[in-house]
């Protein structure tokens, strides 16, 4: 780096090594699940990330040779290009790329496979989202830039209904458990107060006694499944 006559780096230089140091590092987020997908997403650019995406093994490798970040969430059951070949190119393609597996995968071999390659973590969904974040980062401490989690002191009284309610609740309906439980926490983290329910006739029994401001809801057929999320 050049200095001045003084022995100093110009203002210039340290401007530049300043903003090099506080600019976010970049995740790539492949899922084939789109839901899955927008919830990792949003939580990881929450805590200061730039998040890019892929839906399968073949889109995250254009994405790896295009973007270079400088860590992958990554699943392995996707079409097109599964989460293990993926693997292995990305690896060969860049080894100092900070992998974590995300996967519903049981197969205990599959598992072998990923950590044999290098990964940091094999975590199972579902995945507690404070966990994900541990495994990409080596700490649970939020990188600088990311929004504030601010959480109730349990010395404080509690907050009343009305101030309760000018928050925003959210009614998350999802049949399946391990969703339910994730939109949940991440309806919790985006500082929403968040309940759930397995079915229409407990989300209307819900509704009757109290009314949520946005719903999560998601409705499953064989093929497709959609959710919206409140930003």
């Amino acid at each position: 780096m050049p200095t001045s006559l003084h022995g100093r780096a110009p203002v210039n230089s340290r401007k530049q090594a300043i903003s090099q140091h506080v600019a976010p590092q970049t995740v790539l987020v492949v899922d084939d699940d789109a839901e899955m997908r927008a919830v990792f997403s949003e939580y990881i650019r929450l805590q200061g990330f730039h998040v890019l995406e892929a839906k399968d093994g073949l889109e995250a490798l254009l994405q790896v040779k295009r973007e270079r970040p400088r860590a992958v969430i990554l699943d392995l059951a996707m079409p097109r290009l599964g989460g293990i070949d993926a693997l292995k190119r990305i690896v060969k393609f860049d080894p100092t790329i900070a992998v974590v597996v995300v996967t519903g995968e049981t197969d205990t071999d599959l598992h072998r496979q990923a950590s044999l390659l290098g990964v940091r973590a094999v975590l199972a969904k579902p995945v507690g989202l404070p966990d994900l974040l541990s495994a990409l980062t080596g700490s649970n401490t939020p990188r600088p830039g990311a929004a504030p989690m601010t959480e109730r002191d349990p010395n404080t009284a509690p907050v009343s209904a009305a101030r309760e309610a000018s928050q925003g609740r959210v009614l998350v309906v999802d049949d399946d458990l391990a969703m339910r439980e994730m939109l949940n926490e991440f309806a919790t983290l985006k500082g929403y107060t968040a309940r759930s329910a397995s079915s229409a006739p407990e989300d209307s029994a819900r509704r009757r006694r109290s009314t949520p401001s946005p719903m999560t809801r998601s409705r499953r057929s064989r093929t497709s499944r959609t959710a919206s999320v409140p930003s």
